[in-house]
């Protein structure tokens, strides 16, 4: 029965930074018309925060397993939280653009990092059987998260202007570092292949199946990294509508997946 609870309030501390992460995420995409005007960029320009962000996430996704498997869980929720708060520092206190992409880009390398130490500790934590409504849990915190910072921050850039939208995020980032002291310090994922066996391993019947995972994965990452960028753009410069009907559009997105 203590093992249970003490299981359970584990989870906890990785349930709440996980709707925290996702909320910091997406408060960013209503501020994107702002950003061009405040940094006299264009708005093309300044749309590729969201390319930043997403490519600080891809370039460290191969090491960081490999930081799981070499210094555990615990030490890479620790990494990516820190990581995550210097970006989120950097967009909220740079004056020149470039800043801001740094940033992202940091932010982007942090999050992957946390969201693959948070797998790692929760799949160390449950039997197999209940895996599944594990990740369940965590994608619909995800999407509940990415519905509701945007609607706050349309809200926030609207009232309070560009700069407070910016700051908030950098408290909600830090967040993510508080389920790092709850965990054991030998938390670790279940011990992985190497990269070159990972494939070979699979039953052959499988691995077609893991090919078109793969590729459908890849889609879906694009489809949502062009909409994170078209979407303000369009709703917020082309149509000049403000922010915060511009947060609830990505409400209403994430809802509908979710």
């Amino acid at each position: 029965m203590r093992g249970s609870l003490r299981r359970a309030r584990l989870l906890l501390w990785l349930y709440l930074p996980t709707l925290a992460l996702s909320v910091a995420q997406g408060m960013v995409l209503p501020a994107i018309p702002k950003l061009a005007q405040a940094f006299h960029v264009s708005a093309g320009t300044a749309g590729q925060v969201v390319t930043a962000f997403g490519a600080g996430r891809m370039l460290i996704l191969l090491p960081a397993g490999l930081l799981v498997d070499a210094l555990g869980a615990r030490t890479v929720l620790l990494l990516g939280s820190t990581l995550a708060v210097v970006g989120a520092a950097a967009v909220a206190a740079s004056p020149v653009f470039w800043g801001l992409l740094v940033g992202q880009l940091l932010a982007g390398a942090g999050a992957s990092l946390w969201t693959l130490g948070r797998e790692a500790a929760a799949l160390g934590l449950v039997p197999p059987e209940r895996r599944g409504r594990l990740l369940s849990a965590f994608f619909g915190l995800q999407m509940a998260g990415n519905a509701l910072g945007p609607m706050a921050a349309g809200l926030l850039v609207d009232r309070a202007g560009l700069r407070p939208t910016l700051w908030v995020p950098l408290g909600v980032w830090g967040l993510s570092g508080i389920a790092r002291g709850e965990l054991p310090a030998t938390a670790h994922g279940p011990r992985a292949l190497r990269l070159r066996d990972t494939l070979p391993s699979l039953p052959p019947a499988y691995r077609t199946t893991f090919r078109v995972i793969t590729f459908a994965t890849f889609v879906l990452t694009l489809y949502r990294a062009s909409l994170n960028t078209l979407l303000p753009l369009y709703v917020g410069v082309q149509l000049g509508y403000p922010g915060t009907l511009v947060g609830a559009l990505f409400g209403v997105v994430s809802v509908l997946i979710l």
